[in-house]
């Protein structure tokens, strides 16, 4: 169930903006639910439609959703950058086996030491 919070339309840039609170069961909805649930509610296609926030209130199966409807594809095409794709992580190669270090050598001979004969 949707119950709609705040609604302003927003001619400048041809689209509705919409807060609803939503009721849920088991874990929290993700963003294409949202989406799909927010078009249902307002009668438009689910690709007009961009979900802004997803806020979860403690302790309750509820959550307070801000999404913008646009009039048309394109001016949601327009307006909204796309999300880039997460990638996954490559896997580490085999690491490159290091040189070992040389030892720098040293600088300054080792001179002998003149004994002192005691007398």
């Amino acid at each position: 169930m949707a119950k709609l919070i705040e609604e302003f339309e927003n001619k400048v840039l041809s689209r509705k903006e919409v807060v609803i609170d939503m009721e849920f069961t088991g874990a929290t909805p993700s963003a294409e639910e949202v989406t799909k649930r927010v078009s249902q509610a307002f009668k438009v296609e689910p690709d007009v439609v961009a979900v802004r926030t997803i806020s979860t209130h403690f302790g309750e199966p509820k959550v307070t959703v801000a999404a913008n409807i646009y009039s048309s594809k394109e001016m949601r095409q327009k307006m909204e950058p796309e999300k880039k794709a997460k990638e996954k992580p490559a896997k580490p190669e085999a690491p490159a086996e290091k040189p070992a270090k040389e030892k720098p050598e040293e600088k300054a001979e080792k001179k002998p030491v003149k004994e002192e004969k005691a007398e």
